[in-house]
Formats: C-alpha cells, structure tokens, sequence
C-alpha cells in the first residue's frame, strides 16, 4: 500500500529556515567579525585554551645565557671527629739500600736489600695479609712494581734461600715495565 506524500507544514519550513540562518550567521560572526585584535587582553582565562595556544602564546625558549659569577666561599665548618684507627697492624717504609726508616715503620724490627730488587724483613707480630708499593717520591718519581710474600706463603722457600735468618717477609721490586728488578724504597702494610 502506499501511502501519499505529506507536505511539510508552513510552520515547519519556516522553522528550519530560521535554525540554518541562525547557525550559519553564528558561525559567520565567528570567522569574519571578531579576530585576535578585538579580544582584549587577559579576558580569556588560560584553561579556555589549548594546549597549543598556550604553547604558541609563550614562544620557543631562547638560547641560555652564561653562568654568572661564583659567590663568596662560605665559613669554614666545624672539624670533624677523629677518623677510625687503620687495620695496619704493621707496616714498614724500607730504604733504596735496605735499611729500615723506623721513623715511619711499626711492628718491625729489622730490613736489609739482598739482591738487586730484593728486600727481607722480620714482622714481630702476627699477620696474615700484606701489600706493598713502591715509594716513587723516595727514588726521584721513578714508577715500578712491588709484590710481598709472607713465610707462610711461600712454597718455593724464597725466604729461607734468600733472607737474613729470623726473616718473614720477603719483597720483591721491578721497574715499571717490569723486565728488571730495581732498587726502589718501598711501602709495606700487614693486617
């Protein structure tokens, strides 16, 4: 069946006339009669913006300016507390030629140089590591190696072979590509 065609109601047709002039002179206003220039400023709060004009609003940042001049040192401090006692409990300071510097040496009694590069020492107390340096401000800033091997330490009997009798220490000294012993003073700790 159907039906016929009902015409739209005068009523209705002026009414949709009216919402399109309506809109399209909104949209109009809009584009044509107000602009940037015509806001005055500050009256469009900044979370009516978006992102993008704000960001457009702030511009690119410029290039950073140079540090300014350091201030004033400021008053000393307070002076700390003592620091912790070192685990040394013994350590030695022993000469180009061998001898002992008992100024800088504690819980050892005696050094000498048998060898080129070779020095014993005899440790009085118990100790069971050991480390050694050489001591490049006593030999004119020249570098090298150092190594130490205590008695109990030592399988190949270097101490008994080559040492004073009552020695326990044994250090050994090379320059500082290592191919050649040197006579080079030297810093010894035991803990």
């Amino acid at each position: 069946m159907h039906r016929p065609r009902r015409r739209p109601s005068p009523a209705l047709v002026i009414s949709l006339i009216a919402l399109f002039v309506a809109l399209g002179g909104t949209s109009f206003a809009a584009a044509t009669l107000i602009n940037g220039s015509q806001i005055k400023p500050h009256t469009i709060a900044k979370n009516r913006l978006t992102n993008t004009a704000v960001k457009q609003l702030k511009g690119n940042r410029g290039a950073r300016g140079p540090a300014g001049p350091a201030g004033p040192a400021g008053p000393a401090g307070p002076a700390g507390p003592p620091g912790a006692a070192g685990s040394a409990v013994a350590y030695a300071h022993i000469n180009t030629d061998g001898t002992l510097d008992a100024a800088h040496s504690k819980n050892v009694s005696a050094s000498s140089h048998v060898g080129t590069g070779i020095y014993c020492a005899t440790v009085t107390v118990s100790v069971t590591n050991a480390t050694s340096t050489v001591d490049t401000g006593g030999n004119g800033g020249a570098f090298g190696f150092s190594s130490v091997v205590l008695a109990g330490q030592d399988p190949s009997n270097f101490i008994g072979l080559l040492c004073p009798a009552g020695s326990n220490v044994i250090v050994g000294v090379s320059n500082a590509g290592g191919s050649a012993n040197a006579d080079y003073p030297t810093w010894t700790a035991f803990n």
